[in-house]
């Protein structure tokens, strides 16, 4: 499989209709995950954890073939997906939050002809299988991955059982990870104790693609965030 390979928050924060105002930190973040996304085209796979997907990835796949935000109150955000190639179960359901959030920032983006939403367990259950359903695709021109680190960061954390100490060592591991194209199956495993919801994913992009050439990471409201970008391969 030759695809474009991508990673950014799955936070709504990567929409421009939320928090508006002059936080540089998100006007920041917005500006790295369009450079990444701008060669992003075709048919396009977009990976998240997913509360749908129980013992391994699932295609999730709205009644009405719409994904919306309205449980987040944007309910303007809306993109249309389409059911998964063959390989996959399919769940006809409402994306959770961050496979919806993923599925509309890459369906606004100019030159996208569709989208398939994917589920993947918060644990590291299912990723060497993700992996090989991805490798034997034909079709598919990208995969946009979420890449939500530690939930622990911060005054105020989403989860502040995490630990600040224990969300920047583990963030940080991840980073290196991601550039080295290398995550050790304990820091997969780890993702769930340490709120870290993205990592499975990155896991699944690592496994494919190697080490990433562009990497960005910050904090944005408690929530450590990775953008990346993978070479393209022949």
């Amino acid at each position: 499989m030759t695809v474009l390979v991508v990673a950014i928050p799955s936070t709504a924060l990567v929409l421009p209709s939320v928090r508006t105002g002059g936080d540089a930190a998100i006007h920041s973040l917005r500006d790295e995950v369009e450079r990444v996304l701008a060669d992003v085209a075709g048919v396009v796979v977009v990976m998240a954890a997913d509360p749908a997907a129980d013992d391994g990835a699932v295609s999730l796949y709205p009644p009405d073939g719409v994904v919306h935000l309205g449980g987040l109150g944007l309910p303007e955000a809306t993109t249309r997906v389409d059911g998964a190639p063959e390989g996959l179960p399919v769940v006809e359901a409402h994306p959770g939050a961050d496979l919806a959030v993923l599925a509309c920032a890459v369906g606004r983006v100019e030159g996208v002809g569709s989208v398939i939403a994917v589920g993947l367990p918060a644990s590291s259950a299912g990723v060497t299988e993700t992996m090989a359903w991805l490798a034997g695709l034909d079709g598919v021109d990208a995969l946009v991955v979420a890449g939500d680190l530690s939930a622990g960061h911060g005054p105020k954390p989403p989860r502040p059982s995490v630990g600040e100490q224990r969300a920047a060592a583990y963030d940080h591991a991840v980073v290196a990870g991601v550039r080295a194209g290398v995550l050790e199956a304990e820091l997969v495993a780890d993702a769930e104790g340490t709120a870290a919801r993205g990592v499975p994913a990155l896991a699944v992009a690592v496994g494919l693609s190697g080490p990433a050439e562009r990497v960005t990471h910050q904090v944005v409201d408690g929530v450590g965030s990775l953008i990346a970008r993978w070479p393209d391969r022949a």
